[in-house]
């Protein structure tokens, strides 16, 4: 192996210690909300009986301790099951599926905007040091840098928002017209 690949391959092993983090803190924040999904979903609805409600909590496994929660949500997640979007009322794997080649596109037209914009600032800021052309890129080379940061944290906090009910809890917007 080369060391471009040995290096993307130490860069994947160590991506995996720090998503199972992720992972289990979002799931740890989602049960410390008050109540649980079932409170929600059924104070939406009205007029329901307890049964009901132990019904559900059984069915999202609510009615089991954490830490079986947790193993159970972990065993889903490896099988690729990532639940079921009560807001869409599909598997949310099949909505991030329909999602990625509008991604796709969008991370397309960033690089391109990035190299056409990047490019010729990083050779004007190459040729004139210290004028106002290589200042005026220096600036708006940092802040992509900190709008990429701020761009990833409110794409995290959406996806987690929006999509991921799957048992661990429930998302915020699930009963929006």
């Amino acid at each position: 192996m080369t060391r471009t690949q040995v290096q993307i391959l130490e860069r994947i092993i160590a991506a995996i210690p720090i998503m199972l983090g992720v992972v289990i803190c979002a799931f740890l924040f989602m049960r410390m909300i008050p109540g649980d999904p079932v409170d929600i979903m059924m104070g939406e609805a009205g007029g329901v009986t307890l049964e009901e409600i132990e019904s559900l909590r059984a069915e999202f496994d609510l009615d089991k301790p954490i830490h079986v929660q947790l193993t159970r949500y972990l065993g889903r997640l490896v099988r690729g099951d990532m639940g079921y979007s009560i807001q869409r009322s599909r598997p949310v794997r099949e909505i991030i599926f329909e999602a990625i080649p509008a991604t796709i596109e969008l991370a397309m037209f960033a690089l391109l905007f990035a190299l056409v914009v990047g490019i010729p600032l990083g050779i004007a800021s190459r040729n004139d040091r210290i004028v106002p052309g290589d200042i005026h890129a220096r600036f708006l080379a940092g802040h992509n840098r900190d709008y990429r940061v701020l761009f990833k944290a409110r794409l995290v906090s959406d996806i987690r928002q929006d999509y991921l009910w799957n048992g661990a809890g429930c998302c915020n917007r699930a009963f929006d017209a």
